[in-house]
């Protein structure tokens, strides 16, 4: 299931670079909707747009550190990496919002 990661500001427009996952690593690799222990990645919408805030960015950035190990597909690494740096910068601003873009 492909899945686009992008920072959009409050307007709506986007933000520098964006992660497109178009084999669907992402999504083969989010904990089940059902596990309390994620309070934000667990949402991340497989058919839908998922949009977080910065306040949720800051928690983000540890449950997506925990996702880690669940990344084990070819070029995995550099995807997990790239969509980090952008909850990363969307942590650390006001008026950013991390998009996830499901199929």
């Amino acid at each position: 299931m492909p899945i686009v990661v992008m920072l959009k500001d409050e307007r709506g427009s986007r933000l520098g670079e964006y992660v497109n996952d178009s084999i669907g690593v992402i999504v083969n690799s989010l904990p089940d909707v059902d596990d309390c222990t994620y309070s934000c990645v667990r949402f991340i919408d497989p058919y839908g747009n998922t949009v977080f805030n910065p306040l949720q960015a800051k928690v983000m950035i540890d449950e997506w550190d925990r996702l880690k190990e669940s990344f084990s597909e070819k070029d995995a690494e550099i995807l997990w990496t790239d969509v980090r740096s952008l909850i990363v910068h969307c942590a650390n601003e006001v008026h950013v919002y991390l998009w996830f873009i499901g199929d």
